[in-house]
């Protein structure tokens, strides 16, 4: 497994690569949904001026505190790789044995309303597919909504064995990217 260090400026040349990926294969979106939080970062990179944001929650997500970021910026870069390579082995084995927590999605009204005349090109992006569970409540959440070709994209799929996998994608082999707001980046990057 391999961890890619993602600063401010290297994140922008990923959007901007992740965005002439998908305008190169000749899908032209007219609406861009960014998945809350990685997403919305990645959305703002592609420059499009119909944008949204979608939040999406699973039951009982632990989160990281700032505490524990304090302590993770502190600690030596192989550490920090060592933390994440099991992290995210152990959460493909609990996602492997248990079924994954549902995933509640939020999307706004205006997006709906926009979703539902039809005949609109959406394009759904995130930082990173892990599990994918995230990217595929999404994905069938804005296909409720109408008539509307749908596809996706993010920076990288973290995973072999994904609940879906994205239209577009700059990693697939189980890269792991440390971007501007993971809790482990080390101020000034």
């Amino acid at each position: 497994m391999k961890v890619l260090t993602a600063d401010s400026h290297e994140f922008v040349r990923l959007c901007l690569k992740l965005k002439e990926m998908v305008k190169s294969s000749g899908y032209e979106y007219d609406i861009l949904v960014g998945i809350a939080r990685g997403g919305v970062y990645v959305a703002d990179n592609f420059g499009s001026d119909t944008v949204f944001s979608i939040k999406t929650q699973r039951a009982g997500t632990s989160v990281k505190t700032h505490a524990l970021s304090r302590i993770l910026r502190r600690l030596p870069a192989f550490v920090n790789i060592a933390l994440r390579c099991a992290e995210s082995k152990a959460l493909a084995i609990k996602d492997r044995i248990l079924k994954p927590a549902p995933v509640q999605v939020s999307v706004c009204n205006e997006l709906i309303a926009m979703l539902r005349q039809g005949g609109h090109k959406v394009l759904v992006v995130d930082d990173a597919a892990d599990s994918g569970c995230s990217l595929l409540s999404v994905l069938n959440a804005i296909g409720e909504y109408g008539s509307n070709e749908i596809r996706s994209a993010v920076i990288t799929v973290t995973r072999k064995h994904t609940a879906i996998i994205p239209d577009y994608a700059l990693f697939r082999n189980s890269t792991l990217v440390r971007f501007p707001w993971s809790a482990d980046m080390k101020p000034g990057l």
